[in-house]
């Protein structure tokens, strides 16, 4: 009896131990176990597993340690996963890496929980298969799971990812990686939904993000929530803090924007406004008080009157002449002299006159032969001492001349929207997305790249940034930017059709998920003092025993005088054009100026010898062409006064010249006079395109069209030259924007400047080669040598063999490799096993040489684009702005690099200026 209790108690023992045994047999710790199925697009499907995890072999240890470091703190050694679900998990991350990765916080971040929910060997505490099918051996793979996630990891995980940037299109990483929608139009929700999408064409399986507020368990599942570092924070000792340009964090504080003055004002009004109007009132009440109260001579109105020779009558002035008067009466007298002797000898000399005339024009049109034609528009417009064109040549000398951008504007007009119902509720497409529209568009697409003017078609002129200089390009590699481009120009795409819930998805779906003339003022100058010498004549009557030709010559030294006087004037104003530096503007002032002398010059000499020649003609009663012919009856009329000298001599000289009207117009012209200075602060700099053409001219209508349709603005390029050693750390970090670079970064700045656009007129972050080439030279599937002489190899030749880059504490390329490397990143072509080639984008931005069996760089341009320019201001603005930013760059590189070691002649050589293609 005693021992009965004891053995019940032993008994219950034994049944607790084996519940224990029974309940760990069949827990069940993963979802799925191995690879056993790949689809048509060629994804490996995982196999269907509800068992315990599994020990890891040694060569999956150490490929788990490459990402997932993390899982084997504990010593963990059992996993849900195996070694080939690895081998796709790193290879995965690798095509994220290739972007995220030159921000540690946001890549570590995110491959936490891909790395937790592949191998975990709790992963069925948080994630849960949804829909299996079976393959041919009748064996269960996965198609469809749910993973249930934090909130909070995934706001932190997208807060950390938001700001790393692409450099080599200056995009945030968010515009390639967030599907439908662009970096400004994602969110956390928005971007996890992405990554699990069976459409997207790199997962594998749908995974549906199923969100917890917080980490406790519910429904029977404890969601994930890994560990997240800020982006401005250092991962661990060995990965850095994110930079500026991929953090916003990470950046120095910007200093606020500058205040803006406030106008001027006075009393509340505009200070020249008001200004002006007092010197207005002062002005005019001097003026008339000078006039009415003080003077002493004046003119009698009733009196005045003008003679029959159209001159006033001398005899109403009475006051003793002054010394100018007297000098100006005496300069007068000396020119009318002159002109009188000059007029006479060459109206008696005619027939000598008009052939030495025209000998001197032959000889001086022979120079026509020398004339050289210029159209080129910089030679024309700027001046070849100017800081814009002498940076200008510098940029053509080393790169390539700037393309030439041929855009064709399509607008459909009177045609329907179109209203296209989808599981996600109706969508409204533009009229353009019409199929038959569409279909139309790629016909004139195909027409133009089919074009053959005289043999040369659009390869020969064409941008194929992927093709090699000694490489036949053809079409198709041009490049053409259209909507077609999504279709790969296959207009039977159009024709692709699926069903959702009961929704037709066609190619709207897909469309939706993807989503300088001058003006010359004509000037007839010169041709009034032919009037003036002719009128003057035909009122003027012969004097008794007075030649023609002493008539002549005595009208011309009436004259003469006014016409030497007007044309030094015009002449002077258009020398003074000729100080310009633009020289299309000094050459047409010079040329001007100098037509001028010379057309006077034939005035009172060739035109003096053919005016008296015309005289006698009519004398002796010949015909005006005919002039052999000779007319019976005299055609001589007598000169009678016309209908306007009579009103301007009878009516509006003597009204002009009554003393209160005489008033009257100088204060309306003062009043002139100071309205113009008030305004002259207000007037715009510049000249806006559309005031300079026709309205019917097509290039008015594109340009309008620019401005409507335009979301931004020119190319702008800042070029770095200057003897600067990048295979130096302290030179890279001078100019670099990735991590370990100086927050006053060349790269940085530029990156700064354009997160304030309204400011500086830059619109996107500068594509950045060096920071391209750093990740480039880390990824291990790029860079790639011919195993039998070391050349470049494209990456994606599967022949050759994977460099050997030799990487520095930064894990960046040594001295050595930097330069060995650097020709290979400029010839390899990007795609999505290696986004970061650089031969599209920067083959023509890097020019170097080898010096001493060393590369080094001569110079090389970091491209941004401006905001939208539409005004003159605009552009002037940008210019300022840009010359600016260039400036600040130039004195931190030069201060830099004297206090690295640099000699100071070769520091200030070193410059960074900028150029645009606009």
């Amino acid at each position: 009896m005693i021992v009965l209790p004891s053995t019940s108690t032993g008994v219950t023992i034994l049944i607790v131990g084996v519940l224990f045994s029974l309940i760990g047999v069949s827990k069940q710790d993963c979802i799925w176990y191995g690879v056993c199925n790949k689809d048509a697009i060629g994804h490996k499907q995982y196999c269907s597993y509800n068992g315990t995890a599994k020990a890891m072999n040694d060569e999956g240890l150490q490929l788990l340690a490459e990402r997932c470091s993390f899982l084997l703190e504990s010593e963990q050694k059992n996993f849900c996963c195996d070694v080939e679900q690895v081998k796709i998990l790193n290879e995965q991350v690798k095509l994220a890496a290739n972007i995220l990765d030159r921000c540690p916080a946001c890549m570590t971040n995110l491959v936490r929980h891909i790395c937790e929910f592949s191998c975990s060997p709790l992963q069925s505490e948080f994630a849960k298969v949804v829909e299996t099918e079976k393959n041919k051996d009748d064996v269960p793979y996965i198609t469809s799971i749910d993973l249930h996630i934090t909130e909070e990891y995934i706001n932190k995980t997208y807060k950390s990812c938001s700001q790393v940037s692409v450099p080599q299109t200056g995009q945030l990483a968010f515009d390639l990686m967030c599907g439908a929608y662009p970096a400004s139009r994602c969110s956390p929700t928005k971007w996890f939904t992405y990554m699990g999408d069976k459409q997207n064409p790199y997962v594998p399986f749908q995974i549906t993000y199923v969100q917890h507020p917080t980490n406790s368990t519910k429904d029977g599942f404890t969601p994930a929530n890994p560990k997240t570092t800020p982006c401005n924070k250092a991962v661990n000792s060995e990965l850095p803090a994110c930079s500026c340009t991929d953090c916003e964090l990470s950046c120095p504080i910007a200093p606020d924007d500058p205040v803006i003055p406030p106008s001027f004002k006075i009393g509340g009004f505009d200070a020249f406004t008001v200004i002006m109007t007092v010197v207005f009132s002062v002005g005019t009440v001097i003026f008339l008080m000078g006039s009415f109260l003080f003077t002493k001579d004046s003119i009698n109105d009733e009196e005045f009157q003008v003679g029959n020779d159209g001159v006033t009558d001398d005899s109403m002035y009475k006051p003793e002449p002054r010394y100018f008067e007297k000098l100006g009466a005496r300069t007068e007298f000396f020119l009318e002299n002159i002109f009188t002797r000059w007029g006479t000898f060459f109206a008696s000399y005619p027939w000598m006159t008009l052939l030495g005339g025209i000998v001197i024009v032959v000889v001086f049109g022979y120079g026509i032969t020398f004339v050289q034609i210029t159209t080129d528009p910089v030679k024309l417009w700027a001046s070849p001492t100017s800081k814009s064109r002498i940076e200008r040549e510098y940029f053509d000398s080393k790169f390539e001349p700037f393309f030439r951008i041929e855009q064709i504007i399509i607008k459909a007009v009177d045609l329907p929207y179109i209203n296209h119902n989808t599981s996600n509720g109706p969508i409204k497409f533009g009229p353009i997305f019409k199929k038959d529209f569409l279909a139309n568009v790629l016909d004139l697409q195909e027409s133009i790249k089919n074009l053959d003017a005289n043999g040369t078609s659009l390869n020969h002129i064409c941008y194929a940034p992927l093709k090699d200089d000694d490489s036949t390009v053809q079409a198709s590699d041009c490049v053409v930017q259209s909507i077609w481009g999504y279709f790969q120009d296959d207009e039977e795409r159009l024709e692709d059709n699926e069903e959702d819930n009961g929704y037709n998805v066609t190619y709207l779906d897909e469309l939706y998920q993807c989503m300088k003339v001058i003006p010359f003022l004509v000037l007839a100058v010169g041709v009034d003092n032919i009037f003036i010498l002719v009128q003057t004549y035909q009122r003027d009557q012969r004097r008794t025993d007075e030649t023609i030709e002493q008539q002549v010559g005595r009208v011309l030294g009436r004259v003469g005088p006014s016409m030497l006087l007007t044309s030094v004037s015009e002449c002077c104003c258009f020398f003074l054009g000729g100080l310009s530096d633009m020289p299309a503007v000094k050459a047409f002032a010079l040329y001007a100026g100098v037509a001028l002398l010379i057309d006077f010059m034939l005035q009172i000499t060739c035109f003096v010898g053919l005016f008296t020649l015309d005289i006698k003609r009519k004398e002796e009663n010949r015909l005006d062409i005919c002039c052999f012919i000779k007319c019976k009856k005299s055609d001589s009329v007598h000169n009678t006064e016309g209908l306007l000298y009579k009103f301007i001599s009878g009516a509006f000289v003597p009204l002009l010249m009554k003393k209160v009207v005489r008033a009257f117009v100088m204060i309306i012209f003062f009043a002139w006079f100071c309205a113009s200075i008030a305004l002259v602060p207000k007037i715009d700099i510049g000249l806006d395109q559309e005031l300079a053409m026709p309205e019917d001219s097509f290039v008015l209508h594109y340009i309008k069209s620019l401005n409507e349709h335009l979301s931004i603005g020119p190319p702008v390029y800042f070029v770095l030259k200057g003897d600067i050693n990048y295979s130096n750390t302290s030179s890279q970090n001078l100019v670099c924007s990735g991590r370990y670079c100086n927050d006053d970064s060349a790269l940085t700045q530029l990156y700064l400047a354009s997160r304030r656009p309204n400011l500086t007129y830059i619109a996107r972050p500068a594509s950045s080669w060096i920071d391209d080439y750093f990740d480039w030279t880390v990824s291990p599937s790029c860079c790639k040598y011919h195993p039998n002489n070391g050349s470049f190899c494209p990456h994606e030749d599967t022949s050759c063999l994977s460099c050997n880059i030799t990487k520095n504490q930064l894990k960046r390329p040594d001295v050595h490799d930097f330069g060995k490397y650097l020709p290979f990143f400029l010839k390899d072509n990007p795609d999505d096993s290696c986004v970061k080639a650089g031969h599209a984008a920067y083959s023509g931005g890097v020019r170097y040489n080898f010096d001493k069996k060393s590369l080094n760089v001569d110079a090389s341009y970091f491209m941004a684009y401006h905001s939208i320019l539409k005004t003159s201001a605009d552009y002037f603005l940008a210019l300022e702005s840009a010359r600016k930013i260039s400036t600040n760059i130039t004195q931190m590189l030069q201060r830099n690099l004297i206090t690295n070691g640099l000699p100071m002649d070769l520091a200030l050589e070193v410059e960074l200026y900028w150029c645009t293609a606009k």
